[in-house]
Formats: structure tokens, sequence, C-alpha cells
């Protein structure tokens, strides 16, 4: 019809501007589909610069895998192509990165070459070298007089006390607020957990780390020091002597059951701990001054914070405690350093890794952090044991004055030890520690001597054993040179028997340890901390005891009250670092690695932080 033909006529103009307007809407409001794609990052084209990051031992795992996307990414600085490599700064040596930030990088001290950019678990390390570096004034620092105040933070974990679920809630969490002060009681009270109706999980007994080197550890104490004098703001010189602020310290000390570099090594144990068919790790530790983070990896059954392997959640999970009256927020700062002769090209992909890492908020909090601004996640929720919407009583970290005087006061005031030395003199120990320099026995001798001893106070005891195999005229083949008593007077004689040494002899481990647990035991100090430090350079030789599942089976028997803890260190190749390991979480402690020869001396000093 002619009707139709001129509706036909107006129709198609229509349908062509709708057509036209569709196709504008796709191109304004959707410019990916446009035929040129967006412009990219270019790749770089020239040398790879690679620095070096040291970083905290909890975020590690996350940096180093941060790291690999980075230098896959190639990016350009300076017409260099950038890379990072990231360094555990628990793997680095006595002190940790403090001392070699504020007063001059020593390579071979630390064990690993100079850092370009620092990230710490919190600013106070960046005050504390700060304070540091006003001692050696003449040494080159990368740490400048206003890092504190330039570097970045990353993400932020408060400090909580992790506890065993079934002992938190004997306490009454999630519900009832819990601080220092409730430790403390349930600490100094002798009749224990039997107050709270379970005398089957025996004495309070706390884990807390060396404030010298672990940043849990330094803000417990700076915590523990605000709860003892009741104060709400700057913690100042004069507070750190208050009789009552020390008594309350003392307190919370005295229920430690080892100190240690890292909060990693008591959540293992626990874990471990908790591993066996009637086991729950109860009998291990009560509680552990953590970070909020670490509870996350805990309860992924990734207590070490690494994310390879298969992941076993614990039997028993630990919730996380925020202090009602007073915690700490470890914001995890980066910081490019400054030294005075840095490379303007180091420092530019320092701070390039820093603008780079500053993009993977997700990636911090899906592995338990908070954000840089403090906000949780959904990886941090009740169901998972924490409590992220309760309000934090956040303490200010002290000045730098209050800061430099702490590790001092701490000394005076930490829970005492009684530590036997055991060291190995079979005849291995005379081969050379590497080719052509002196020997194993050489070695071990320095370091049983050098300055880790520092760390023992003159109260501390201290006693010298050796074994190897019976002598022609021996009943044993474990001697006992120096009879355990205060460093202050068995120092000298323990010197002077060390530099005696000689080796000879088969290796009698097995046969040793049970002595001198059967020793140390006879003669506890419930007060003290009980342990061994033994250093072996071998395998067990000694075919009168050759029964480790017999030896593993008495370490575990003794109820935590009469446990004398066994820190071995596996010294040379051809130690054996498996059967040291066994023996050590049978003990509730840890194992070392030096197998090689050449970190012996740092890894003595951190056997020694224990204490």
């Amino acid at each position: 019809m002619a009707g139709d033909g001129l509706l036909r006529q107006l129709r198609w103009p229509f349908v062509g501007l709708a057509l036209f307007g569709a196709v504008l809407l796709l191109v304004v409001f959707l410019p990916g589909l446009d035929s040129d794609p967006p412009p990219t990052a270019a790749e770089c084209a020239g040398e790879r610069v690679e620095i070096t990051v040291v970083v905290s031992p909890e975020k590690a795992d996350l940096m180093s895998t941060l790291a690999k996307d980075y230098n896959a990414a190639r990016r350009p600085v300076r017409d260099k192509c950038a890379a990072a490599r990231v360094v555990k700064s628990s793997a680095l040596g006595s002190g940790g990165a403090v001392e070699g930030m504020a007063c001059g990088w020593n390579t071979q001290q630390m064990g690993d070459v100079r850092p370009d950019a620092w990230s710490p678990a919190a600013t106070t390390w960046l005050k504390v070298a700060q304070q540091r570096h006003l001692q050696c004034p003449d040494k080159p620092t990368g740490v400048s007089p206003t890092a504190d105040r330039e570097a970045v933070s990353l993400a932020k974990s408060p400090l909580v006390v992790g506890m065993p679920r079934p002992m938190a809630e004997a306490l009454g969490w999630p519900d009832k607020p819990i601080g220092w002060r409730t430790l403390l009681e349930l600490a100094q009270n002798p009749a224990g957990w039997a107050q709270y109706g379970h005398p089957e999980w025996g004495a309070f007994r706390l884990g807390k780390t060396n404030p010298n080197l672990s940043t849990s550890g330094l803000h417990a104490t700076i915590a523990t020091f605000f709860a003892g004098t009741g104060r709400s703001d700057d913690l100042t010189e004069a507070d750190l002597a208050d009789p009552k602020a020390v008594a309350y310290v003392k307190g919370v000390e005295n229920s430690v059951v080892h100190y240690g570099e890292t909060t990693l090594t008591f959540l293992q144990n626990l874990y471990e701990a908790g591993r066996g068919p009637n086991a729950s790790g109860l009998d291990y530790i009560s509680a552990v001054t953590v970070e909020e983070k670490s509870i996350v990896d805990f309860n992924r059954g990734q207590p070490e914070g690494r994310t390879e392997g298969k992941a076993e959640p614990p039997k028993v999970p630990l919730v996380a405690v925020y202090p009602n009256d007073g915690t700490l927020m470890s914001d995890n700062p980066y910081l490019a350093l400054d030294w005075p002769d840095t490379d303007p090209v180091r420092k530019d992909i320092a701070k390039d890794f820093q603008t780079y890492l500053s993009g993977k908020r997700e990636q911090f909090m899906a592995a338990g952090f908070r954000d840089a601004e403090g906000k949780a996640g959904p990886e941090l929720s009740r169901e998972k044991g924490l409590l992220t919407d309760r309000e934090l009583k956040l303490i200010r970290t002290p000045s730098g004055p209050v800061m430099a005087k702490l590790p001092e006061v701490w000394q005076q005031h930490r829970k005492r030890a009684n530590v036997l030395m055991v060291i190995d003199v079979s005849g291995s120990m005379a081969d050379p520690a590497v080719p052509g320099g002196p020997t194993r026995l050489d070695a071990a001798k320095a370091a049983a001597v050098g300055p880790a001893l520092d760390n023992l106070a003159p109260d501390d005891r201290l006693g010298l054993w050796t074994f190897s195999s019976a002598a022609p005229g021996e009943s044993t083949p474990w001697r006992v040179l120096v009879e355990s008593g205060p460093v202050s007077a068995v120092l000298p004689g323990y010197r002077k028997q060390v530099e005696k040494l000689v080796a000879r002899g088969d290796t009698a481990l097995y046969a040793t340890i049970r002595q001198v647990q059967r020793e140390m035991r006879q003669h506890l100090d419930p007060t003290r901390i009980n342990a061994v430090v033994l250093l072996s350079d071998g395998a067990n030789r000694y075919p009168e005891d050759e029964n480790l599942e017999s030896l593993v089976a008495d370490l575990r028997q003794h109820s935590p009250e009469r446990s004398v803890r066994v820190f071995p260190i596996a010294y040379g190749e051809s130690s054996d670092l498996r059967v040291l390991e066994r023996i050590a979480r049978a003990s509730r402690a840890k194992a070392y690695d030096s197998q090689d020869a050449r970190s012996l001396e740092k890894v003595v000093a951190q056997v020694l932080s224990n204490f």
C-alpha cells in the first residue's frame, strides 16, 4: 500500500539515527572496544640493576613474591632495568639490621651486601637506628634524622597477645576485656590456670621475643611499661626507673619460657606441639606476643608466614587478645636508604619499588595485614579469631632517648638464664671449617668466647661440657669442664677451658644429650630459663647409644615446668640438621643452621638471644 511505503521511507532515517547513537555510546563509555589499544608501560632495554631490600620476617615471603613480579615487569628507571631482591632481617648478624643501618654496613659481619632500602615491621626501628647513630657519628648511616617521618607505610598490624582459643575463652574472650594486668595476675598466681578451672594447663607461660631484635618483643616491653605506670601519655626516662613499673615489667618477664629473635619460632613450635594424635600444644605456651597478621598465618597452617607447600590448619587455633590497657601499631614503613655514597640510579630504583609496593594494597590485605590507613579486610574476621571491630587503645612510640635506654633497662629486668654450653670435640672438628682456613674447632672456640657472650648478664649462670667418645682412662664420652655458676664468677675459667680444647674421637651425641638433661633437671631452677646450647658438626657415631626415637621420647615426656630446652647448632656440611631439629622440637626449642661454617659466630649470637 502507498501508506506502507511512506512509513518505510520515514522509518529508516530514525533507525539510522538510533544505530549511530548506540555506536557513539559504545565509543564514549567503552573505550576498551576502540580499535586502538591503550598504550602500555614501556619495558626497559638497558642494563639490569638489582637493589637489595631488607624486610621484617613476617612479610618476607609476600615481599619476595612481589619482588619477583616487579622484576618480571622490567620497569625502566634511568634507562636501566629495575629489579629488587628481598633479604629477611632475621638472617642478618647480631642486632639484626639496626647496627648496620646506623653505624656502617659491614658485609662480612652482616652476611649480605649493603641494602638500598629497609622495611622493618615498625617505624620504631627507624627511631632506634637514629638514636644508635648518635653513638657512632663518624660512621656512615642510611637512616637520616628525618627518616622516621619520610618513610611510607605499606600496611599495618597491631601488637596482640595470641592465645590458644580454649585458654582465651577461659579468660572471657571475646566479650570480657583482657589486658596486660590480667596476664600478670595469672602469671603471679601460684595456682596458675587452676583458678580458671583448668589445673591441667599448669602455670601461665608466655612466649616473648628479645626486644633488641624483634618488633613484637620491643612493642610488648613498651606496652608493659605503660601498663605498669598507668600512664596514657608519653613514656619518660623516669618511668623506666619507677619501682612500680619495674615490678610490673619483671612480673611479666618472669612468665617467659624463653626469648628469641623472631616470634615465628614460638608459632612453629606451638604448631608442631599440637600435631600429635593426642596433642593440643597447650602444654607449650599459654600466650605469645605477636602481630595480628601472624594469627592469620598460624590459623592458615603457615606459622612461619611461608606460602609455599600444602597448609594444614592447627587443631587448636589462636585468637587475638587486644590488650585493653594499651598496645602499639606496626606500620611497616618502607625507606629508600640515604647512604652518603648512594648511587642515584639505585636510589631511584628503591623509590620506584616503593611506588610499586604502594599499589599492592589488596595483596597485603589478603596476606593478613590491614591497609596503610589501618582498615581491616575480610581476612581479619571474628570467625578467624580476630576482633577488628574492637577499638584499640594505641600507645604512642616513645621518644628517641627513651628508646635508646630501653634495651639496657630490659637487660636489667629480663628473666635470668641457666645456660650449659656443650661443644662437640670429635675428630672431625679438626677438619678445616673452609678450605685453607682455620679448623672447625678453632672457629667454634672463637664463637664460644666471642661477642655473643655479652648477651649474658653477670648473674646469669653458665657451664661448659664437651663430648666425643671416651678416651683411655675415661668412663664417659662427656666431660664437665666448668660447673654451672654465675657468669661473673665462671667466665674467666670458661674462656681458659675453651682455649684448651682439642679434637679427637667419635660423636656420642645422643648419650651426651641424655646425660645433660638428667643433670640439669636435678638442679633445675624454675625461676630461670634452663637451656642447653649444643654445637655439633656431625651425626651420632656411638654404638652404645644409637636410639634416636628413645631420646626424642625422653625429651618429650617432661612437663614444661621440668623441661630443659635444647638449642642445637648444626655446624658444617656434615652435621645432621634433620636429627637436630627433631631433638630441638622435642624439647620445645629451636635448631639453628650453621652448615655454612662462616656463619657460626652470627648463629651463636642468635641462639643466645633466646636468653
